[in-house]
């Protein structure tokens, strides 16, 4: 798998621990940024993480809206 990091400009950093979005060669992304207590997930953010799958949470401006 290949991955482009699209993060947006204004929030891009160098090193680890860095909210990141990237875009895959298989029509998909993958989102880096940190995984909160399940315990303060509202309801409808819960009941949709499957099995295998985790919730993160970015900051604001991390991703560009086009």
């Amino acid at each position: 798998m290949k991955a482009k990091n699209i993060t947006s400009r204004k929030n891009l950093c160098i090193g680890l621990g860095c909210p990141s979005v990237f875009e895959t060669d298989r029509n998909s992304f993958i989102v880096v940024g940190a995984v909160p207590a399940s315990n303060k997930l509202p309801r409808n953010v819960l009941s949709k993480i499957g099995k295998g799958e985790v919730a993160v949470e970015i900051p604001g401006g991390t991703l560009v809206k086009v």
